[in-house]
């Protein structure tokens, strides 16, 4: 199963991920994420990413925007608090690899 540093195991219902992969997982409470799909996006498109590629980033992108728009109160700049928090309750367990 593939993981995300931050959030650990991820179970996707589509997807050929080898059980080492290490995958990232934004959220559209992000308040970067708009900024980062649009640099991706220009990244696919300099290095001749096929257009339904390019089409699936402006839709997640236009997506993303909605939400942000009509949750405002959601949006956020990103602070890892939780995952810095779950490590150091690992650690005080004892458990320091999780």
């Amino acid at each position: 199963m593939a993981r995300d540093r931050k959030y650990g195991q991820v179970e996707l219902e589509h997807g050929n991920f080898k059980d080492d992969e290490l995958i990232f997982v934004f959220r559209a409470s992000d308040l970067n994420l708009p900024e980062v799909l649009y640099s991706y996006m220009q990244l696919c498109m300099q290095k001749g990413s096929p257009k339904y590629h390019i089409d699936q980033i402006t839709e997640a992108y236009n997506e993303v925007k909605k939400y942000q728009e009509e949750n405002a109160q959601d949006v956020h700049i990103p602070t890892s608090q939780g995952f810095k928090r779950r490590q150091r309750e690992a650690e005080k367990d004892g458990n320091r690899g999780a």
